[in-house]
C-alpha cells in the first residue's frame, strides 16, 4: 500500500504509511506482549486518519486535505515511528494548486467503491443494539477535526438529497454508499459515533442491495427515506455535544441490518398518541401552505413553485417518516421530488400539476383523519395519485431533455448544476479566505491574482450551467478587481465592504441554487 501511495503520487500519505508499517513489524509481530491502552489508541488515530485522508482523496482528487493526517502524523509521533524524512516538506512549501497535481484514483477504484462484493464489503456480524454516544469522560476531539467533518456532512447530506428520489437506479445506489461509508468513517474518527453507526448500518444494507442479494423493496427504500430525513438532527446533535441514545435511531439501525442480513425487521413499536397529534399539527400547517398555492393557482396557471410550496412538501415528508406515518410519507416523496425538479428547471405548474396537488391535499386530509385508526393503513386513492405524480414528471424531465434550446426557458442539467455546485461553494470559501488576507495586507498583490483566476472559474461554470445571475456578478467582481489590478481603482474600507457583501451574496446564490430556489437577482 505505502508503495502505491507514493506511485499515485501521495507521498505524506505514503511516508505515513511506512512508518505505519514500521510499526506493526516491529511492535506488533516482534513482541508476544499486547500494546497498552494508550498505544492502541495512537494506533487507531494513526489508522483513522489515513483512512479518512484517502476517503477524502476518492471523493474529490482535486482537494488537498493535508490537515486530515495531522491526526495520523501525531499517533506514530506518540508511537516514535513518525518517519525522520519528510518528502512532503517541500510540496507543502509549493505555491497553491501545486498539490491538486496528484492525479485521482483510477476509474476501476470508484468501481470497486460503488459495486462491492461480499469479499471486500462482507456482511455485518457485529449489530449494536443501542447506538451510545462516547463515554463522558474521554478526551475531546480536536476542533478543527470537528470542523473539518462537519464540513463533510454538509456534502454527504448534499449527495443524499440528491441521488435519494432516484434511489433505484444502481449509479445512484453507489454514490449513496459511497455518502454512507464517509459518514461511517469520519464520524468514527471524530467519535460522532450515533451518526457514524447509523451510516454503517445503512452502508451495510446497500452494499447488500448492491450485489443483488437484497432487492430495493419498499422496505428499503423507507429505511434510506427515514435515515436521510433525521441525519440532520443526529449531525446538529454531534455539533452542539449533545449525543444521546435514540430510540428511534437504535429501531433505524436494527431495521437496516435485519433486511440486509434477510432476518424478520424487529416490529413496529405503537404509536405514541401524543407525537401523532404533534405531527396532525404540524402537518395542517404544511396543508394550509398548499392551500394558499392552491388559491393563487386559481386565479393564474401556469404559476412558478413557490419556496412556500417546496418547504411545506419537503417538510411534510421529513416530518412524516419522522412520526412513522408512512403512508403520508410516501405520497409527499413523489410532489416533494415533482415541485423540486420543476422549481430547479424553472418550469412551471400547469393545470394537469395543479389539478395533482389539489387531489393530493384531499387524499392528505383523508390521512390525517386516519390516524385515528391506523396510522399505517394504506389511504384511499394514494397509490394511484403517487403513480400519476411520477408520470407526470417524468413526461415532463424527458421533454425538457429532449426539446431544443430555443432561449425562451434554461434547460439545466441536474449533474452540471450539482458539480457546479460542489466546486462553487470551494471557490467561494477560499475567495472569502483570500479577501480577509488581502485586507490585512491591503499592499500586496498575491491575493488579488489568486481571486481574479478563482472568479474566473467560477463565472465560466456558471455560465455553461446557465446560471445568468450568478455569472453577471462573478463579472461585475472580475471588473471591479480588474480595476485595482490596472490600479485605475485605489481600495479602501468601503472597497472591503463592497467586495465582502458581493462574495456574501455569491454565497446566498449558491445556497438557493441547493436548496432548488429561484435565485435572486443582485446588484
Amino acid at each position: 500500500m505505502r508503495g502505491a501511495l507514493a506511485m499515485i503520487p501521495l507521498p505524506r500519505a505514503a511516508s505515513l504509511m511506512r512508518g505505519c508499517a514500521s510499526y506493526v513489524d516491529e511492535q506488533l509481530m516482534g513482541h508476544d506482549a499486547p500494546p497498552s491502552q494508550a498505544q492502541q489508541a495512537h494506533f487507531a488515530d494513526v489508522i483513522s486518519g489515513l483512512e479518512y485522508y484517502l476517503e477524502r482523496m476518492l471523493q474529490d482528487p482535486d482537494a488537498t486535505g493535508e490537515r486530515v493526517l495531522e491526526l495520523a502524523t501525531q499517533g506514530l509521533a506518540a508511537l516514535g515511528y513518525l518517519p525522520a524524512e519528510k518528502p512532503w516538506r517541500q510540496a507543502l512549501a509549493a505555491p497553491d494548486g501545486v498539490l491538486s497535481s496528484e492525479v485521482a484514483p483510477s476509474q476501476s477504484q470508484f468501481d470497486a467503491l460503488a459495486s462491492p462484493t461480499s469479499r471486500l464489503n462482507p456482511p455485518a456480524l457485529q449489530r449494536p443494539g443501542s447506538l451510545l454516544p462516547p463515554p463522558a469522560n474521554e478526551a475531546h476531539v480536536d476542533d478543527e477535526l470537528r470542523e473539518v467533518f462537519l464540513e463533510e456532512t454538509d456534502e454527504v447530506l448534499e449527495v443524499l438529497h440528491r441521488h435519494l428520489p432516484d434511489s433505484a437506479d444502481k449509479t445512484a445506489q453507489g454514490e449513496m454508499r459511497r455518502a454512507f461509508h464517509t459518514l461511517k468513517g469520519s464520524g468514527r474518527m471524530v467519535r460522532a459515533l450515533v451518526v457514524a453507526e447509523l451510516a454503517w448500518a445503512v452502508e451495510n444494507l446497500l452494499n447488500r442491495v448492491l450485489e443483488r442479494s437484497v432487492a430495493l423493496g419498499a422496505e428499503v427504500r423507507r429505511v434510506l427515506d427515514e435515515t436521510v430525513a433525521l441525519l440532520p438532527e443526529l449531525i446538529a446533535d454531534f455539533a452542539n455535544d449533545a449525543q444521546r441514545q435514540r430510540a428511534e435511531v437504535d429501531a433505524l439501525a436494527a431495521r437496516a441490518h435485519a433486511l440486509a442480513s434477510g432476518t424478520q425487521a424487529p416490529a413496529a413499536e405503537p404509536h405514541d398518541p401524543l407525537l401523532l397529534e404533534i405531527f396532525r399539527n404540524e402537518a395542517q400547517s404544511h396543508l394550509d401552505s398548499l392551500n394558499h398555492f392552491l388559491q393563487q393557482a386559481a386565479e393564474q396557471v401556469p404559476l412558478q413553485v413557490s419556496d412556500e410550496l417546496q418547504r411545506a412538501l419537503h417538510t411534510l415528508k421529513g416530518s412524516a417518516y419522522m412520526a412513522g406515518v408512512l403512508p403520508i410519507a410516501e405520497l409527499a416523496r413523489p410532489l416533494d421530488h415533482l415541485t423540486r425538479e420543476y422549481k430547479a428547471h424553472r418550469l412551471p405548474l400547469d393545470l394537469d400539476e395543479v389539478e395533482l396537488l389539489l387531489e393530493a391535499e384531499g387524499v392528505f386530509q383523508r390521512g390525517l383523519r386516519d390516524l385515528d385508526g391506523d396510522p399505517l393503513a394504506p389511504i384511499k386513492g394514494a397509490q394511484d395519485l403517487i403513480n400519476r405524480t411520477q408520470a407526470v414528471l417524468d413526461h415532463q424531465l424527458e421533454a425538457l431533455l429532449d426539446a431544443p434550446n430555443t432561449g425562451l426557458r434554461i434547460k439545466r442539467d441536474p449533474r452540471l448544476i450539482a458539480n457546479f455546485l460542489a466546486q462553487g461553494m470551494d471557490i467561494l470559501l477560499d475567495a472569502e479566505s483570500l479577501l480577509r488576507r488581502w485586507q490585512q495586507h491591503p499592499g500586496e498583490r498575491q491575493e488579488l491574482s489568486a481571486l481574479l483566476d478563482e472568479l474566473t472559474t467560477l463565472g465560466e461554470g456558471a455560465h455553461d450551467a446557465d446560471l445568468h445571475s450568478i455569472d453577471e456578478l462573478c463579472e461585475a467582481l472580475l471588473d471591479l478587481y480588474g480595476a485595482v489590478e490596472e490600479s485605475s481603482l485605489a481600495v479602501s474600507e468601503r472597497f472591503f465592504h463592497e467586495a465582502e457583501q458581493a462574495h456574501e451574496a455569491l454565497i446566498n446564490m449558491l445556497d438557493q441554487l441547493a436548496a432548488g430556489q429561484e435565485i435572486s437577482r443582485r446588484r
